[in-house]
């Protein structure tokens, strides 16, 4: 057991090198189980073998590491509609936010 944990361990310290990770956005992968998710998780496929190098090595990685919803308010069995729609409220949200932070920051910006 105390082999896997090391393992896991390297390879965070390894991406973490290759991402430039801060501390905070290491912490948030390993909260949210990257190593598990790309590395540990059992995934089965032929593109190897049906998918020239090049494309087959991109199928991999396209499906290497699932989406995480987490910060929707949706469960575990969403449906894709249900979703779409949790993401575009979201994103609207986020936009309304946004738009409004920049127009007080030029209204400041402009009285100063």
């Amino acid at each position: 057991m105390l082999f896997k944990i090391e393992l896991e361990r390297i390879w965070y310290i390894k991406k973490t090198y290759e991402n430039g990770w801060s501390r905070n956005v290491l912490n948030i992968q390993i909260e949210s189980s990257l190593y598990q998710r790309q590395v540990a998780a059992e995934k089965t496929n032929n593109f190897n073998l049906t998918l020239p190098k090049p494309q087959s090595d991109l199928a991999r990685e396209l499906l290497k590491d699932p989406y995480k919803f987490d910060f929707l308010s949706i469960g575990d069995e969403a449906l894709e509609r249900e979703i779409e729609k949790e993401l575009v409220k979201t994103y609207n949200t986020f936009s309304i936010r946004a738009v409004s932070i920049c127009i007080h920051c030029f209204l400041f910006y402009v009285a100063a």
